[in-house]
């Protein structure tokens, strides 16, 4: 099930500002999506336009920030940006943190992420409801209008957002821990890696994924020798 996007909608423009086009493709995103739900994992290489991820990394490299080291060591150590960051990354995150995204995201993992999208049930119905419910969202009936609210409605639904800037140096880590609330559920994580682009496996970093009552340990490689490459993990606890 994908919803399809128009350019001509203001609450999409950001997509085309800042997505590679070939991920706004309706044929794209349903293979994405198979291949994500398959895995739970998944790599899009070349995600954000050039222009744009060339500008987010200059500006890491280039303007001054300011930094808070986070603890406590039993849990972390990390620097997260703090205070009023420059335009280009306050705007990329408010990419990330948009309704837009959050839709694009649902296209690409099948995952109900936001209120128009439909849950894992809806999609068995048949292709011809899907195909007639995409093409609503499209040309914006006002049916669309009053299934939104109604779903507005039911707060146990609603998918919850946190987002950091963050900056990793040689030392610095994160461990699991029971005590998270943000882990005691299923949920996605979203990595976009700047400044990675010459990183190699030897250098070290990795991420560790284990499932609830499983004692198997899932490891990835934590930082991406891709340039503009976003990971997207489903877990439901995660370091």
């Amino acid at each position: 099930f994908v919803i399809f996007f128009s350019s001509d909608s203001p609450q999409h423009e950001i997509l085309y500002e800042w997505v590679n086009p070939a991920y706004l493709s309706f044929e794209y995103q349903s293979q994405i999506q198979d291949e994500f739900e398959d895995s739970s994992e998944i790599l899009l290489k070349d995600f954000l336009k050039e222009e744009r991820f060339g500008a987010v990394c200059a500006a890491l490299e280039t303007q001054s920030m300011d930094w808070e080291l986070l603890g406590p060591p039993n849990k972390r150590c990390y620097k997260k940006a703090k205070g009023e960051l420059p335009d280009v990354l306050s705007s990329c995150m408010d990419f990330l943190r948009s309704e837009a995204f959050f839709l694009l995201l649902s296209n690409l993992t099948g995952l109900k992420l936001h209120f128009l999208a439909p849950d894992n049930e809806d999609s068995d119905e048949g292709e011809g409801s899907s195909g007639d419910h995409a093409r609503s969202l499209a040309q914006g009936d006002g049916g669309v209008e009053q299934a939104g609210a109604a779903a507005r409605s039911q707060e146990d639904r609603v998918p919850t957002c946190t987002a950091e800037l963050r900056c990793w140096e040689h030392g610095h880590y994160t461990m699991i821990h029971d005590n998270g609330a943000e882990r005691q559920q299923f949920a996605l994580d979203l990595l976009l890696f700047c400044g990675c682009e010459d990183w190699e496996a030897e250098y070290g970093g990795f991420t560790s994924y284990i499932a609830k009552e499983e004692d198997e340990e899932v490891t990835m490689g934590g930082f991406l020798g891709l340039k503009s490459g976003l990971s997207l993990d489903k877990t439901d606890v995660g370091s």
